[in-house]
C-alpha cells in the first residue's frame, strides 16, 4: 500500500500519513528561521498506551494521540463515534487500515479487552475469586448464615462491597464460577 499524506486539520505545518507517521513542513517559524522538514518521532503517553506527538500552532503546543490523527484524516465517521478502535489490539499499529470509529461500549468490549480486566485479572482486585464463592454461599441474602459486617471483617472488605457481592451488583460472572 502506498503512503498517502494529508494536512493535519488545524496545524498547516504538518501532515499525517495513512501508516501512522507524522512529518512536520518546512516552514518559518515566528523569527522567520526556517524550521521542519523531517519525520516526528512519537513518544508513549504517560501510561505506555498510545503514541503521540507535539505539534505547535500559533505560538503553543498541543499534544495529540497519532491514531485520532489517522482516523480524522483518513476514515469516514458517518455515526459521529467520538472513540477510534485498534482492530488487531496493539496500539502502537496507527495504520488507517488497523483502526475504525466507534462507541465507547463497544471499544471497551472489542477482542479479548473485555476478560482482561475481569476478576482477579483487574489491577484492583482486592480479594480473590475462592472468597467471593464463599461470601456468595454464606451471605444471608444467598441463604447462609453471616451478615454483611462479619464477612467484610473475615476478609477486610466494606459491608457495602460485600453486599454488591451477594446481590450480584459485582462479581457477576462469578456466579457462573
Amino acid at each position: 500500500m502506498a503512503e498517502i499524506w494529508k494536512t493535519i486539520e488545524g496545524f498547516p505545518n504538518y501532515e499525517i500519513s495513512n501508516m501512522g507517521n507524522v512529518r512536520s513542513l518546512v516552514h518559518r517559524d515566528k523569527w522567520n528561521r526556517v524550521k521542519g522538514g523531517r519525520l516526528i518521532k512519537p513518544q508513549f503517553d504517560g501510561k505506555g498506551h498510545y503514541l503521540h506527538v507535539g505539534l505547535y500552532a500559533n505560538g503553543s503546543v498541543k499534544i495529540v494521540n497519532v491514531h485520532r490523527l489517522v482516523a480524522k484524516a483518513f476514515l469516514p465517521n458517518p455515526c459521529g463515534y467520538t472513540e477510534v478502535n485498534h482492530k488487531d489490539e496493539n496500539k502502537t499499529n496507527n495504520a488507517a487500515s488497523n483502526l475504525e470509529w466507534c462507541s465507547h461500549s463497544y471499544n471497551n468490549q472489542y477482542g479479548s479487552r473485555g476478560d482482561k480486566a475481569r476478576g482477579e485479572n483487574n489491577p484492583m482486585c482486592k480479594t480473590s475469586e475462592e472468597t467471593i464463592l464463599f461470601i456468595m454461599q454464606n451471605h444471608t441474602h444467598c441463604g447462609g448464615t453471616m451478615r454483611n459486617k462479619d464477612l467484610a471483617k473475615m476478609f477486610n472488605l466494606s459491608p457495602t462491597h460485600v453486599s454488591a457481592i451477594a446481590h450480584g451488583r459485582r462479581w457477576k460472572h462469578a456466579n457462573s464460577v
